[in-house]
């Protein structure tokens, strides 16, 4: 197999898992009810419900960081603090909330879609907020995390039903 089969099989395994992991995370958000949506034990900083918002807002982000790395022509990229804190007030309206992330979700995708097979794994130099050194990222890196993001809240989804379920037991 040549470099560009080889590329077009990892961006296309890429994506199909994070529509997989999409897929997962809200069959795991169709069991939670609508009382539980506002539920956020001591400690934790999201409700159930707002982890639509949270990672609708990821999402977003990486979307932005990959106009920005391609912008950038592939050179230095230095994002800054988007300020963006979680709201005292996490009310949510599942339908609404679940319709911003599939639109998130589908600009990332599209965007890598579109890409160059060869440059979904080109990385560049990113300064994150807070680091005075670049971390190395590309298209690759960042449905990674995104896809990996989804499967840690999917475990969290599950880990705050069954609190909720305890605590109205």
């Amino acid at each position: 197999m040549d470099d560009t089969a080889a590329d077009i099989l990892d961006r296309e395994k890429a994506l199909a898992d994070f529509d997989h992991a999409r897929d997962d995370f809200e069959d795991a958000f169709e069991k939670v009810p609508d009382e539980a949506l506002g539920y956020m034990p001591e400690g934790d900083d999201y409700s159930i419900g707002y982890l639509l918002t949270h990672i609708t807002d990821v999402l977003t982000k990486y979307a932005g960081t990959v106009d920005k790395i391609q912008e950038a022509g592939y050179g230095e990229v230095h994002l800054s603090e988007d300020g963006a804190g979680v709201p005292a007030d996490q009310n949510i309206d599942r339908a609404a909330s679940l319709e911003q992330m599939e639109t998130a979700h589908d600009t990332l995708a599209g965007k890598l879609r579109e890409m160059a097979y060869k440059d979904f794994s080109r990385q560049a130099p990113v300064y994150y907020p807070g680091s005075t050194e670049p971390y190395p990222t590309g298209a690759s890196d960042i449905i990674g995390w995104v896809t990996d993001h989804y499967r840690e809240h999917i475990a969290h989804i599950a880990e705050l039903l069954e609190g909720w379920n305890r605590r109205n037991a």
